[in-house]
């Protein structure tokens, strides 16, 4: 956990990261409208690689200004935070999930008529970094599937499927 004040003292640097990422290229005008799909609730059953158990999850997005903030509650209570950002053309461009053990940055890498790919990187709080990437088909309004993969040496190999159907 940051020491206190540490936040404060790299505000300035936060807020140039926060301008560049405003200022970088408009993303493509189809991520919007998927994008803005994810609002509402949604429940998710999703197996990881290697777990014989699946797993559940609930998901509450919320349209917010410039933003889409979703809380993702795991079955054992956790929570992690979930932002999408909107650039000066409101498309959506830039993700940010943060558990209490990694932060996942990605951007968005591809948008079509039913699905969004993004991709990025995990940072694990004792100092390890994995490129990551997630893809989300959309069938409908009321489904998605999501397809986690991590790579290793090389190679891109999935880490979660998740199937949500929207629940609220």
């Amino acid at each position: 956990m940051p020491r206190p004040g540490i936040l404060c003292r790299s505000l300035p640097f936060h807020l140039f990261v926060l301008a560049v990422l405003v200022l970088k290229g408009p993303g493509s005008a189809a991520a919007a409208p998927l994008a803005e799909k994810l609002a509402g609730t949604w429940t998710c059953q999703g197996q990881e690689t290697g777990l014989d158990t699946p797993t559940e999850m609930t998901l509450h997005y919320r349209l917010s200004g410039g933003w889409i903030i979703g809380e993702m509650v795991q079955e054992d209570g956790e929570i992690l935070l979930d932002t999408w950002r909107r650039d000066l053309s409101h498309n959506f461009t830039d993700r940010r999930i943060l558990s209490h053990d990694a932060t996942m940055d990605m951007a968005l890498t591809d948008v079509s008529g039913d699905h969004l790919n993004l991709e990025g990187e995990m940072r694990h709080v004792l100092g390890d970094t994995a490129p990551i990437r997630e893809a989300l088909r959309f069938s409908g309004n009321d489904r998605f599937d999501a397809i986690w993969e991590m790579e290793t040496e090389g190679r891109w190999a999935p880490i979660l499927t998740r199937t949500c159907t929207r629940s609220g």
